[in-house]
């Protein structure tokens, strides 16, 4: 069916900013064979350049995120909350100012004329109170303490979840920087199939090839053009040099990051809410549930017949369950310190898992980059043996042999990129995990 579609076929295509990366030719016009052989010669030339001037890189794992600056400036502003915050309870004295004022409408309720205290028609009264329990002066240093363990808790949530965004964005910024090394070294072997292409279809033409093979190659460069669009869209990426990621082992602390596992920063978010629960038993008494306030007050009477009387009282107001709920609040916040105690078990044994399949992951992806790496290396051997047969032997020279062994040697280059790029990932996955940074209880080893 799709041999049927060929002749009307006319693909061409370019690298668009807007659009991201389109098909070239697919299917070509009037080929001459020694137009064919030109193509050939000049790509081998060009692939000879371009695999003497490689680039060797490092995995950019390091360089791909920064989050002391944002540590930095969280623990700056809290800081600053909790001197303000110690400072308001500090400035809590415990005195206030109550009073009231108010007319009676109706002076026909009274006990007696003579009284000026309940036949009156004005009334204002100041007054002045100290309460002391629940002042500064009372507790001063655990309530304190309440106020820190409060904003500690505050912090390490906030910390946690923007690490899970810092760590997040550093996943995109490894993957864009691994698609872009890709998308250069596809785009050099998508030119080696345009020429291939050229090629098949050329023999195809002269009844020299199976019509199979015609479709293996059309079918390669197609798959590729789709894969190139999914992971970048910028100009002219041919013309880049080769990029070898340099293949080597990834060991990590594993016993190290089990210790770093059991302080997460979920588990440290636990702690603080820990010591803020026994902080709160101290807070918890009963002399807290009462109120005891002396007062001065001073208070002012328009009597019914007109005249003002003025009355000063010294006392004290106090308010006394007959109740103790002490024992019960205490015992609850032991329960819920048990119940963070078993969350945190929970979680640990969770995160270790997850972990440790990381770690697994992480192993299996270092023996496929090891095997990788030496078929790389077993490969570029038998491409610089396959070019001095060529130079040596002209007339058993194969084009399209020769421009399929460069294929693979790209093809291998891709694979080792993808290994390296899941590796990175899976590290990546175990710093979310545990909520922070592990690159210093890892090395990478030269293969």
């Amino acid at each position: 069916m799709l041999l049927l579609c060929l002749p009307q076929m006319a693909i061409y295509g370019q690298m668009d900013n807007h659009n991201g990366y389109r098909p070239k030719m697919l299917v070509y016009k009037n080929l001459k064979n020694k137009d064919v052989l030109k193509h050939f010669n000049e790509r081998f030339n060009e692939l000879e350049h371009l695999f003497n001037n490689a680039k060797v890189i490092m995995s950019p794992y390091a360089a791909a995120r920064d989050i002391s600056n944002y540590n930095t400036i969280l623990d700056s502003l809290y800081k600053v909350k909790n001197n303000q915050d110690v400072k308001s309870l500090l400035l809590n004295n415990g005195l206030e100012v109550t009073g009231q004022a108010y007319g009676r409408l109706d002076n026909s309720f009274h006990i007696s004329d003579d009284d000026d205290v309940s036949s009156y028609k004005a009334k204002a009264q100041a007054e002045i109170g100290w309460d002391l329990i629940n002042s500064k002066f009372y507790q001063k240093d655990v309530k304190t303490k309440q106020i820190l363990y409060g904003n500690e808790v505050d912090r390490l949530q906030q910390f946690k979840k923007q690490n899970e965004n810092v760590f997040d964005d550093c996943q995109n910024k490894i993957i864009e920087i691994y698609n872009y090394y890709l998308a250069v070294t596809m785009s050099h072997r998508l030119k080696n199939l345009d020429i291939l292409n050229e090629a098949s279809q050329l023999m195809l033409e002269q009844d020299r090839v199976a019509t199979d093979q015609t479709m293996d190659v059309m079918n390669e460069k197609i798959d590729l053009e789709y894969q190139l669009s999914q992971i970048y869209s910028a100009e002219a990426l041919d013309k880049q040099p080769l990029f070898i990621i340099k293949p080597t082992m990834l060991v990590v602390d594993t016993l190290a990051l089990m210790n770093l596992v059991k302080e997460n920063m979920g588990s440290k978010i636990i702690t603080a809410n820990q010591k803020m629960l026994e902080n709160r038993k101290q807070l918890t008494n009963y002399l807290s549930t009462t109120k005891l306030t002396p007062f001065f007050r001073a208070s002012s009477y328009w009597t019914s017949k007109d005249r003002l009387s003025k009355n000063l009282d010294l006392g004290v107001r106090f308010t006394i369950p007959l109740y103790n709920q002490t024992k019960s609040k205490k015992h609850s916040i032991d329960i819920q310190s048990a119940l963070l105690e078993l969350q945190r078990i929970t979680d640990n044994e969770q995160l270790r898992s997850v972990c440790l399949q990381q770690l697994d992951m992480i192993d299996k992806l270092n023996q496929s980059v090891s095997v990788e790496a030496i078929h790389m290396k077993q490969l570029k051997k038998y491409v610089a043996i396959r070019k001095k047969a060529y130079i040596q032997n002209p007339n058993g020279y194969n084009y399209i042999i020769r421009m399929q062994e460069y294929n693979q040697l790209l093809k291998g280059m891709e694979r080792l990129c993808h290994l390296m790029l899941n590796r990175q990932m899976a590290l990546i996955n175990i710093e979310k995990t545990i909520g922070t940074d592990v690159k210093y209880l890892i090395r990478e080893v030269d293969l």
